[in-house]
C-alpha cells in the first residue's frame, strides 16, 4: 500500500527553458560551443554520431548518446538555436518512438532493465518538455516508470545506477508534481532504498569504502542523493549530513578552482592530480539541485566559482577541443605517463581534443555552459524572482500573469558593478532575491539610487511594487585574498576568479580528427617554477590589479584576459617537471630562489598552462 505523502516542497525553482537568454560574453561561449564540440561532435567522434544505437543504428548502445543529448537539448534551448534544436528533435523523435508494449525504451541492443544510461536521457526529455511542453513526454514517462515499478524489485538497481539513482528519482518526483499518482512516490522511495546512502559515505573521513563511492564523477552525482532522501522524508540529518561531507571533502581533496580532486578516484589535495571533466559538470547541476533543495546560498557560491574556474579551464579557447583531466598546477599538457588513477591506453588525458582519455567526458561536458545560463535566475513557489549569480543576461518571465523583463549589464565576474534594469508593462508587486556573495566583505546594493543593507552570504530580498524603468544597482568590492594550502603553499583569489601564472603557450597539433578538429599538446615557452614574495603580515599587499579597456567576446583566452595581478617572485631552480608535472611543490616559505622578478597572474580558466598553487618567499 503506498505511503502517500507529498515530497517537501523546493525552496526555489527552475525557471522555464529560454527565459534567460544570455548575452555578452556568456552567449558567446555558447555559441562556440554550438559551432565547435557540440554542433559537430557526432562528426568526429562515433558513440554519438549517426550509427549511435539512441538514433536506431548498431553503435554504442549504452550512456553516450543519453549524456550528448541532455546536453544538446540543454543548449539548444537556452541558446535558442533552431539548427540545434533540430539536432536534437532527431534523437528526441527516436527515443520517444522507441517505446515497447511493456513500458521499456531505448535501444534493442540495451537491456531494459539496465537503470542508469537510460537516466540522462529521462533528464533530457524532461528539460525539452519544460522548454516546449511536447505533450508526447509526460504519458511517455508515465508508461516507462510503470514498466520499472514493475521490475525493480527483481531487478534492482546495480553498480553505476547505485550511486546515480537520484537522477532517476528527480525526474520521478517532476512527474508527480505533475500528474499525481502516489505510485510514483513509492517508486522513488523503492530508488532510494536500493541506492548508496551517501550521507554515511560523506561523514567518513577516508571516502574509501568501496569502487563505487571514490569515484569523482559518483561522488559529484551522490550529492543530488541526500537533497531527494530529504525530499522523500523530510529528515533534516540528510542535509546535516551532506554540510558534513562536504567539509570533509574539502578537508581532503579540494583544490583552487573549487572542486575536488578524481583522477578518476578521489586524489587528495596535491595540485598536480587531475579533476575530470564530467565531475565539472556534474558538481555544476548538483550545487543547482542543492540550491533548489534548501535555498542555501553557499551553493550558490560554491556554483558560481566552478562556473568561473573549472569549467572554461577544461575548454580550448575556441571550444573545439577539451581535456578528460586538467590539473591546478598544469605546465605542460602533452601525450604520455602521468601518475592518474586511471590511465588510459592513449596517454592523452592531459591534452586538449575530442575524446580523449573516456569519451564519457566529450558526451557529458555539453550540458555546463547552458545549465550555467539557465541557472543564473530561478524562482520560489510564491513567485519571487531569484537572481542566483550574475552575468551579463536579459531575464523574461511572468510573475502573476504579468509580463516581467529584467536587463542585467554586467561584465561580472571580471568587473564588481551590475546594473539590473526593470521592464513592466504596468507596476507590478513581486519579490526580488539578490544573492549577496560570500566573499564579498562590503557589498553596495541600492534601488533607485536609494542603499538597502545587505550582507555577505545570503540573499537580500526585496519586496515592493516595481515601476517600468527602475533600476537596481549592485557593487562587489574585489580584493585580492589568499587561501591555504598543503606544504604552506597558497593561491591567489579576487571575488569570483582564481589567479594562475600566466605562462606562454605553444599549441601543437598532433592528431586530426577530420572536419577541422584536432588533438592538441602544449607546452610552455616561458619559466613557470616561481615562488610568490610575500609579506606574511599583509601578504595580499604583494599583489596589484589592473584591466584592459574593455571585455573581449572570448575573455577565458590568456593571450586576452581582461584581468590580471602582477606581483613579485623568485624562480625555485630545485622544482622541475618530472614524469610530465610540475611534482614536489616546494615547502614554503622557500629559501632559495633567483633574482626578484615581475609577473602576471591571469583568471585561472583562461590559463591553459598554469602554476595557481604557489610556494612562496618572505620579502
Amino acid at each position: 500500500m503506498s505511503n502517500h505523502q507529498d515530497p517537501i516542497p523546493r525552496v526555489l525553482l527552475p525557471l522555464k527553458p529560454g527565459s534567460v537568454r544570455a548575452e555578452g560574453w556568456l552567449r558567446h561561449q555558447m555559441q562556440l560551443q554550438a559551432e565547435g564540440l557540440t554542433g559537430h561532435t557526432g562528426e568526429v567522434f562515433a558513440d554519438v554520431g549517426p550509427d549511435s544505437a539512441w538514433l536506431g543504428g548498431s553503435g554504442e548502445a549504452w550512456e553516450r548518446g543519453p549524456y550528448y543529448v541532455r546536453g544538446l537539448v540543454t543548449l539548444a534551448w537556452v541558446l535558442g538555436d533552431e539548427v540545434l534544436q533540430t539536432e536534437a528533435m532527431k534523437w528526441l523523435d527516436w527515443t520517444l518512438g522507441s517505446q515497447r508494449d511493456d513500458g521499456s525504451f531505448g535501444p534493442a541492443q540495451l537491456n531494459p532493465v539496465d537503470w542508469w544510461p537510460r537516466m540522462p536521457m529521462l533528464h533530457a526529455l524532461q528539460f525539452y518538455h519544460d522548454a516546449t511542453g511536447d505533450g508526447r513526454v509526460v504519458p511517455f514517462l508515465t508508461t516507462y516508470f510503470r514498466f520499472q515499478y514493475a521490475h525493480i524489485a527483481q531487478n534492482p538497481l546495480f553498480q553505476w545506477a547505485t550511486a546515480r539513482a537520484a537522477d532517476n528519482v528527480m525526474t520521478v518526483l517532476w512527474l508527480y508534481d505533475k500528474v499525481k499518482e502516489p505510485w510514483l512516490l513509492d517508486l522513488a522511495r523503492t530508488l532510494l532504498e536500493q541506492s548508496i546512502d551517501w550521507v554515511p559515505v560523506y561523514r567518513a573521513q577516508s571516502f574509501d569504502q568501496d569502487y563505487w563511492t571514490v569515484h569523482g564523477v559518483n561522488v559529484a552525482e551522490g550529492l543530488r542523493n541526500p537533497a531527494m532522501r530529504y525530499r522523500m522524508g523530510g529528515n533534516p540529518d540528510y542535509l546535516a549530513g551532506l554540510d558534513e561531507g562536504l567539509r570533509n571533502l574539502q578537508a581532503a581533496h579540494w583544490q583552487p578552482e573549487g572542486l575536488y580532486s578524481g583522477d578518476e578516484y578521489l586524489a587528495g589535495m596535491d595540485p598536480t592530480r587531475g579533476t575530470e571533466t564530467c565531475t565539472v559538470v556534474e558538481m555544476i547541476l548538483s550545487c543547482q539541485v542543492l540550491l533548489e533543495t534548501t535555498g542555501n546560498p553557499r551553493y550558490a557560491d560554491m556554483l558560481e566559482k566552478l562556473v568561473f574556474n573549472a569549467l572554461p579551464a577544461l575548454f580550448k579557447p575556441d571550444l573545439r577541443a577539451h581535456q578528460y583531466y586538467q590539473t591546478p598546477n598544469q605546465v605542460q599538457c602533452v601525450v604520455g605517463e602521468y601518475e592518474w588513477y586511471t590511465k588510459h591506453d592513449t596517454l592523452d588525458e592531459n591534452t586538449f581534443g575530442v575524446g580523449v582519455g573516456y569519451g564519457c567526458c566529450i558526451s557529458n561536458l555539453h550540458m555546463g555552459w547552458p545549465f550555467a545560463a539557465h541557472g543564473l535566475w530561478m524562482r520560489t513557489p510564491a513567485g519571487a524572482l531569484a537572481a542566483v549569480t550574475y552575468a551579463p543576461s536579459h531575464l523574461s518571465t511572468q510573475v502573476n500573469g504579468q509580463r516581467i523583463q529584467i536587463h542585467q549589464a554586467t561584465d561580472y565576474p571580471f568587473d564588481a558593478a551590475v546594473s539590473m534594469l526593470i521592464d513592466l508593462d504596468d507596476r507590478a508587486a513581486f519579490g526580488l532575491m539578490l544573492r549577496i556573495p560570500a566573499w564579498c566583505d562590503a557589498p553596495v546594493v541600492a534601488v533607485n539610487g536609494e542603499r538597502l543593507d545587505a550582507q555577505p552570504g545570503a540573499f537580500l530580498t526585496i519586496e515592493r511594487e516595481w515601476s517600468d524603468g527602475d533600476v537596481v544597482e549592485m557593487h562587489f568590492p574585489m580584493s585580492v585574498a589568499l587561501a591555504s594550502w598543503p606544504r604552506d603553499a597558497v593561491s591567489v583569489e579576487r571575488g569570483p576568479l582564481v589567479y594562475a601564472l600566466k605562462i606562454g603557450e605553444d599549441w601543437t597539433q598532433n592528431h586530426d580528427y577530420g572536419a577541422g578538429f584536432y588533438r592538441w599538446e602544449v607546452r610552455p615557452t616561458t619559466p613557470w617554477n616561481y615562488a610568490l614574495v610575500l609579506n606574511p603580515d599583509r601578504p595580499e599587499r604583494a599583489f596589484a590589479f589592473d584591466k584592459a579597456a574593455s571585455l573581449p567576446d572570448q575573455p577565458w583566452d590568456g593571450e586576452e584576459a581582461p584581468v590580471w595581478l602582477t606581483a613579485e617572485a623568485r624562480r625555485v631552480p630545485g622544482w622541475v617537471v618530472e614524469q610530465n608535472v610540475a611534482r614536489n611543490l616546494p615547502q614554503s616559505p622557500v629559501e632559495e630562489g633567483n633574482a626578484p622578478e615581475p609577473v602576471t597572474l591571469i583568471p585561472y580558466g583562461a590559463a591553459k598552462l598554469r602554476i595557481s598553487v604557489f610556494p612562496w618567499r618572505k620579502t
